[in-house]
């Protein structure tokens, strides 16, 4: 089941996104902070749904995956883009119903007047596969992201 986070889901939802984080190249430049990742959390739940959106991805009522995303105004053109902060579906939640994240994300950024959505793809092992699925949506390689801590 998908569903939009709410406060009461933020144990699950926290729990997600420390598993996101471990399974990311983040771990190099910074630790995770369960206040920060809270306090994030807490801001896009409780902010204008025009602005941003934590979908949950739910099994027996148990947060399994998350997707993440802020809606902004393009720097340089009229575009509203839908960009997606993490997307994490835990390994033995992964499926075909667990992709219904992802629709949910597009349906919300349509609805809140975006034109374009943007996806990550972190490096990994799951890069190659996830990839090939991005282009099948239709999802269009832009650019590649790079970190230095400072």
């Amino acid at each position: 089941m998908i569903k939009i986070a709410t406060l009461e889901d933020l144990p699950g939802l926290l729990k997600v996104l420390k598993n996101f984080f471990d399974a990311s190249p983040f771990d190099s430049l910074t630790e995770f902070d369960y206040a920060i990742a809270a306090e994030t959390a807490k801001k896009i739940i409780e902010g204008p749904k025009e602005s941003g959106v934590i979908l949950l991805y739910l099994k027996e009522n148990t947060v399994k995956g998350v997707i993440a995303g802020l809606c902004h105004q393009m720097f340089f053109s009229r575009d509203r883009v839908a960009t997606e902060l993490c997307w994490w579906v835990d390994e033995d939640a992964r499926s075909k119903e667990s992709l219904d994240l992802i629709e949910a994300y597009e349906f919300w950024a349509e609805k809140v007047g975006c034109t374009i959505t943007t996806m990550a793809n972190l490096t990994g092992e799951t890069g190659e596969r996830l990839d090939k699925y991005y282009k099948r949506r239709g999802y269009t390689p832009l650019e590649t992201a790079y970190g230095k801590k400072v």
